[in-house]
This record gives C-alpha cells, structure tokens and sequence, in this order.
C-alpha cells in the first residue's frame, strides 16, 4: 500500500513540474482578406520537425512543447507559405492570416464530414460551386446553376413558374436532401425541393455530394445532398453596397440589392431579391406546325435574407439567419391535362441561431436552433374537380456538435438532434412526427509511406441511430477511405459503403382516403444499399488540372409506389425494387487568375426498376449525359460557355413513350468597369442560344432561346 502511494504521488510530481516547464502554441488560421477559417492547413514548427494541421474552424494547437523559442511555417494549396517567430513562455495564441494565391483549386467544404475539411481530404465525392462559378454562370435560381453538374438530372417544368426538382445518381427527387446552412428544406408532406424558389444572389457556395449519406444526415440522403451555403457578412469593417438589375426574354425582371456593414464586433449583411416573370414563351406540340403561347405561366418572387454575425470572443462566434420568401405562379398544367385557371402563392419563413465554441484544445462544440414555417396555397376554380386546397408546414429543431480531438491522428465528430414537424391541411387531419437521432462518425489520419512514396491514410466509420414516431427506429451505418499519395495528395484512391434511408412522406401516409385513393399508414421506410470506388488525379502548376472517375452501384429496396388494390382504389406499397450503377468522370483545367477554365464531366448511367419479372428502365434517367463548360478573361471581359446533352429517356414506368435527346447551349458576356470604390458591371446571357424545341418532362414544353441583360454597382 505504501508502494502505490509513493508511485501515485511521485506521478502527480512529475505532471505538476512538468506543467510548470511545457508550453502550448494555439490559434486559427484564416484567409486574410475575408477572415474565414481555413482547416487542413499544414503548420510546421521547423527547430523541431513536427507538425499539425488546422482543424474545424481553422483552428491548431501544439501541446506539452518544451517551453522556449519556436519558428512556425504554414503551408496550404492555394495560399502563400509564411512563417512566424513565437516565444512559448506560458500557453500562447497566435493566430496566421494567409493570402490566396491567384488560383485556389482545392476548396473547403463542410457537407462531407459536418466539418470543415478541403476536398482533397474527403473520402466521398463531391463538387463544389464557388462564389465566383455562381457569379459567372447563366442562371438565376439555384436550379438554373446546378442543371450543369455532372451526375445530377433535373425534372424541370415550364420556365420559372414552374419546378426544378433534383436527382443525384439516378435516385427519386425525395431521396435528395436538400439543405440551407444546415437546415433541411425537404418537407413532411411530400416531394423534392423545388431549386427554382432559391435566388442565387443569396448564395455563396454550393456543394454537391453523391452518395448515399445517412450515417450523418438522416431520412433522404440515399442519392446524395445537395447544400446551399449563404453569403457571409463581409469583416472588414467597411460598408458594401450593390444593386442589380435584369431584364430579359418573357417579361423578365429582377432586381437584387445587398448591404453590408459592421457594428464592433458584429457584423450583418442583408439582401433582397426579386423575380418575375410572365413565362408566355411559344412552343410547336408535337405532329402540329402551328406554335402556340404558353398560358397562366407567370411567376413574381420576392426573397429576404438577412445575416448577422457576433465574436463573443476569440473561442465563441455566434450567428443568426432569417429567410423571408413569398411568390405567386399560374400552373399551367401539362399538355394533356391544362390548368388555365389554376395558382399557387406559397409562403416560407425560416429562423436559425448558431453558436460557435472552442470550448478546449479538444473539443469544440455547434449548435443550432431552426424554426421554418411553409405555407403552401393551390386553387383551382376551372378543375373537373375543383381544388382550394392550403397546406401549412411547421418544423423546428435543435442540433448539438462536438468534435473531439483525442489523438493527433483520431477525431471524432458526435452529435444529438431533436426535430419537431406538424402538418396543418384542408385536406389532412392535424398530423405530428417527432424524430430524435443520434449519430458518431471517427476520422483516422497516419502520415506513412506506402511503394516508396509518401502517403496519407485516411478511414473514415460513421453510424447514425434515428428514431421516427410513428414509424420506428432506423440504423444508417458507413465507411469511406482514402488513400492520397504525394504531399498535396496528387493522386488519391477512395472508396465507400453505406446503407440510408427515405421516411415516408404524410402524403404516402395519411392522404385523406375517397372514391380513388387513400393512404398507408403501415408504409416501410425506403433503404438503400450503396457503394463507390474511385480515384482523383491532381496537378498545381502553371496549369492547375485534375481528373477523376469514380464507380458507382446504388440498390434500393422497399421503394413506395402507388398501385390500385381489387376495388380499384390507388394506395402507396412498399412494393419497389431498383438497381442504379454507372461511371462519372471529370476533368477540370485552370490558369492562374482563372483567365481560362474549361470543365467536362461524362456520367454513363444504367437504372433499372426491377420491382416485376421484367427489368424496365426508370423514367426519366437518360444513359448519357454530357456536361460542359468553358471562361476567359480578358481585360475586364468575361465570356463563358456552357453545353450540356443529354440521352433520350423514357416518360412512362413501361418504356412505351421515349423522349428524344436534346442539347442546350448557354452563354454569359461580362465587362467590368472599376473606379475609385465604385464596380459597374454589365451582362449579357442567352439561354438555349440555339433556339432548341425541346421537352425535359413529357407534356411541359421548354421555352427556346432567352436573353437577358443585367447592370449592377457595387460600392
């Protein structure tokens, strides 16, 4: 007994004069112009060969260093290399401002891992659209920007009145969760998010990842998700102001202004935009000569966003969000079945706060709290069954994040989320769903060598645990790997696995049963099983390329499809089954200062709906797809180019009507005027340049070639 008291006590000395003579070198490294944070960024201490890397929220720390004189280095893609003389007397922070080199091709995102990570550090594969890819593109919803990203498919009808629903790598619409600054928009009742309601003026990047991703993100990422990521107040202490105005093709007008300014330690940023549009384009149907004009397809938007963001102090940042978005449209109908009389005027209002903190050198915690309310109102006087139908959809919910550091190779990202959601309809009796989750995902990292070469090994499990009243408990594991060879990871192999689900919808549940349909109540979630293999190819030099193709298989069972019973009334059956594989490749190039870019991206597709004796193909999801696009700058010049084709495919379950394969071309000429602190910038796009007649949805015809023309000042 003696003997342990002398070793416990003689332990405790050692720490405690241990303490007394060891340092820790902490901070964050940001970009120095817009002071956000920046992970995976190499910091060195170079007397000692040892190193770090930046973590989430661009923070490092070095621990139990001897105490003394260090000299620091960071190292980052994309960014000037500096160093810095530290004396590490006591516990010091330091915090490393870089400044972007004239090309950055390794982007952060933060969707792959619910942390901030490069892409190159990522296991999945994704595609990010940058503020500046935003900018310079031809559209003006988010739907219009991302219809030319390889390996998503959209199902778009009649113009901007009409909707812009999302699929990743051949999955239904609802089984692509859709998020705004971590917030779902999928909502309760039924169907994918509508792209076309989201004004790009608002956005300041996009990221895309494919694949099946449950294991941290819960009901509806069996495709994939895709995150729409706000602007950021500007933190330089200087007011910014811009407005925008368009007109075009089809009454087209918008226009955009956006304020900027900062108050000590807060900064908030506010931005309101405007659409509208009367959408009677001309269009020939089908076996007729004579064009007709596209009736009751108008559409007027309005959009308010606001966002303000608070340092408490250098480890607490927090950050509130307020999205205000109303709009009217006709719904003209398809051509077989039109709606002249009918409308719908829709209401969304979403509410978050966030909070930030370091709260150690190992732990760092999120939350966030979100309020949305949905109104959805649709009337039809002119019907054979007249409609005057509203719909109300609340959803609020709190999300709690830690990400724990507890080697320098291992991390954890853990979290808990509550979620409430109601359902108030004329047609639904009031219907409530409560889900709570909880979900763990760990990131193993070794620095090792392998055939000679430097590499880094990356495994990457997660799990996540769902329960759904009402529907039961869900179980959504993954694993994903990478393996990157080079100091900048030039080549990296990655792969993953994973099983996710779709909730049912209230629609699929609960709608309201008379003479022809009814709900399911006893409705299965749909699964899917996915796996993926692939590699990336990169090259930072004069000119930055980089080149990847990653295989892909997706099966999904228990797919929710609606069949008529023996009296003939439809109902939804976990009766489906398909199967989805195929190969995406894409190849990027970029100069410096991107004076010119060109991007093209191939995806070879085969799904198959395997639900009956005989495989059919599923509708709408062609075999081919093509996407392309070219920038140059010149002088203050902008042109850019954007191609896309895509394979026929068929409109119909039984593979009896084919549509034909079509191609669009579009075009953006840009010329920016600077003067003292002013920016004038003038625009002219052309959608659909060469005037196809195309139909993406049987029965919706396309408009044919749009112009637009926009003028902006920015102070």
């Amino acid at each position: 007994m003696f003997i342990r008291i002398i070793i416990i006590c003689s332990a405790i000395t050692i720490y405690f004069f241990s303490s007394l003579w060891s340092a820790t070198i902490s901070g964050t490294v940001l970009d120095a112009k817009t002071s956000k944070s920046l992970p995976d960024a190499n910091l060195l201490i170079n007397d000692a060969n040892y190193g770090t890397a930046s973590r989430d929220g661009g923070f490092y720390v070095f621990d139990k260093l001897p105490r003394g004189k260090y000299t620091l280095s960071v190292h980052m893609i994309g960014y000037k290399s500096i160093e810095s003389t530290v004396y590490a007397k006591t516990d010091t922070t330091i915090d490393f401002r870089l400044e972007a080199e004239p090309i950055q091709f390794d982007p952060v995102l933060v969707s792959a891992t619910r942390t901030d990570h490069r892409q190159s550090q990522v296991t999945v594969s994704t595609e990010i659209l940058t503020e500046r890819q935003i900018r310079e593109s031809t559209g003006i919803t988010a739907g219009e920007v991302l219809e030319n990203t390889g390996g998503l498919y959209f199902k778009s009808y009649d113009h901007l009145a009409g909707i812009q629903i999302p699929s990743i790598r051949g999955s239904n619409p609802e089984q692509v969760l859709v998020l705004l600054d971590d917030m779902p928009l999928n909502g309760i009742q039924g169907g994918g998010v509508d792209l076309n309601n989201i004004p790009v003026s608002t956005l300041e990047q996009i990221e895309i990842v494919r694949g099946g991703h449950s294991a941290i993100y819960g009901s509806g990422a069996v495709g994939g998700l895709i995150h729409l990521i706000t602007k950021t107040p500007f933190s330089d202490n200087k007011k910014k102001f811009g407005v925008r105005s368009s007109i075009g093709s089809f009454g087209l007008q918008t226009a955009d202004i956006l304020y900027s300014d900062a108050v000590g330690e807060l900064n908030y940023l506010i931005n309101f935009s405007h659409n509208q549009s009367q959408g009677d384009y001309t269009y020939t149907p089908s076996r007729l000569s004579e064009k007709l004009n596209r009736e009751n397809n108008d559409f007027l938007g309005n959009h308010l966003f606001a966002k303000a963001q608070y340092k408490l102090n250098a480890q607490n940042k927090l950050q509130f969000l307020f999205q205000m978005l109303d709009s009217e449209r006709g719904v003209s109908g398809s051509l077989f079945y039109p709606s002249p009389t009918a409308r719908r005027n829709e209401k969304r209002r979403m509410t978050s706060f966030q909070l930030e903190n370091q709260l150690s050198n190992k732990i760092r915690l999120r939350h966030l709290i979100f309020n949305q309310n949905y109104e959805n109102k649709y009337k039809e006087p002119g019907g054979w069954i007249p409609a005057d139908d509203r719909h109300i959809t609340r959803s609020s919910g709190y999300q709690l994040q830690a990400q724990i550091h507890t080697h320098t190779s291992l991390q954890w990202v853990t979290g808990a989320e509550f979620q409430y959601d109601e359902l108030v309809s004329t047609l639904f009796s009031k219907k409530q769903r409560k889900e709570i989750s909880l979900y763990l995902q760990a990131e193993w990292t070794k620095q090792t060598s392998l055939i000679g070469l430097p590499a880094m090994v990356k495994l990457v499990p997660a799990v996540r645990y769902d329960v759904y009243e009402h529907i039961g408990d869900q179980v959504s594991p993954k694993v994903g790997t990478l393996i990157g060879f080079g100091s900048n990871q030039s080549l990296a192999l990655r792969a993953n696995w994973g099983r996710s689900y779709r909730a049912p919808s209230f629609n699929d549940l609960y709608w309201p049963a008379d003479f022809f349909s009814k709900g399911n109540p006893d409705l299965e979630p749909e699964t899917g099983y996915s796996y993926d293999a692939g590699f990336v190819l990169r090259k930072s030099d004069a000119i930055n390329t980089q080149f990847e193709s990653t295989y892909f298989n997706n099966r999904i069972e228990n797919l929710i499809q609606w069949a008529a019973d023996t009296y003939y009334i439809w109902s939804p059956q976990n009766i489906g089954r398909a199967r989805i594989q195929g190969i995406e490749n894409r190849v990027s190039l970029a100069l410096p200062n991107n004076r010119i870019s060109f991007s093209a991206a191939y995806t070879l597709m085969e799904a198959t709906d395997e639900t009956g004796p005989i495989s059919q193909q599923l509708i709408y999801r062609p075999e081919n797809k093509i996407d392309l696009s070219f920038g140059i700058k010149w002088f203050g010049v902008f042109l850019g180019i954007e191609y896309q084709w895509v394979d026929s495919r068929y409109g119909d379950t039984v593979n009896t009507i084919q549509l034909d394969s079509y191609s669009l071309l579009h075009s953006k000429l840009t010329k920016e005027i600077s003067f003292d602190h002013y920016t004038i910038e003038l625009a002219l796009q052309a959608r659909n340049l060469l005037d196809e007649s195309i139909v993406i949805v049987d029965g919706y015809p396309s408009p044919g070639r749009e112009t637009r023309f926009s003028l902006g000042l920015v102070y």
